[in-house]
């Protein structure tokens, strides 16, 4: 049986794949999400879910919650809704580990399709576009020695101690927590890597340092 969770932002749009669903045979829908905060506790469910995630979902920081999954090993499996004319972020977005890249605009059958693809462990997306992912993957692990040096030799000890933790999806609050400091202290080094660094934001950190940047930018709040 294949089990879903839908996180999508739209009332309307959800209720529609929700009847699709029903006429299909060894799929259910297990949970549904309509905010970011709910998608967290996703991440201890080791049933290999599939989740199916509309990037307009509320609060959704999305490379933030990629790095959690990544870093926590968790079997989420997910289907990301995207245009399928922005090739570059479906790259970066297939870097992240993302299971495929589902258009908007989709046919049902091929939405079905999707699922059933992503919950088999297959990729769900143009065999160009995957193989160019492979490769940025293989390239961005060839140079991930330059980069840990390069972060050494930008940023004081304290510094690379908080962009690793912001690399592997930490908030500003978990940081703090984790190195014993105020969530102001966080916030005004984070503002020192960015300008050291010469960047604006945490996904362009990940951009730098995780093979690519892929959606529009967050601040360091």
């Amino acid at each position: 049986m294949i089990k879903v969770v839908l996180a999508v932002s739209s009332n309307l749009y959800r209720e529609s794949l929700k009847d699709l669903i029903r006429s299909e045979q060894g799929i259910i829908i297990v949970q549904e999400i309509s905010n970011y905060s709910d998608l967290i506790p996703l991440l201890n469910n080791n049933e290999g879910y599939v989740l199916f995630l509309d990037l307009n979902l509320q609060g959704l920081k999305i490379v933030e919650y990629l790095n959690l999954i990544r870093s926590k090993k968790t079997n989420l499996k997910v289907l990301l809704m995207m245009n399928s004319t922005e090739n570059e972020k479906i790259i970066n977005a297939l870097c992240f580990g993302v299971k495929g890249c589902l258009d908007i605009n989709s046919t049902k059958e091929q939405f079905i399709q999707a699922i059933r693809a992503v919950h088999n462990e297959e990729i769900w997306a143009d065999t160009v576009l995957v193989a160019k992912a492979l490769n940025k993957i293989l390239n961005s692990k060839k140079n991930d020695l330059n980069d840990l040096q390069d972060l050494k030799n930008k940023l004081t000890k304290q510094e690379e101690k908080i962009a690793q933790l912001i690399l592997k999806g930490f908030s500003n609050k978990e940081i703090a927590k984790a190195l014993f400091i105020s969530e102001k202290t966080v916030k005004t080094h984070i503002a020192h890597i960015f300008k050291k660094l010469g960047i604006k934001s945490r996904y362009e950190l990940a951009a730098n340092y995780l093979g690519g940047e892929i959606f529009p930018t967050e601040s360091n709040e």
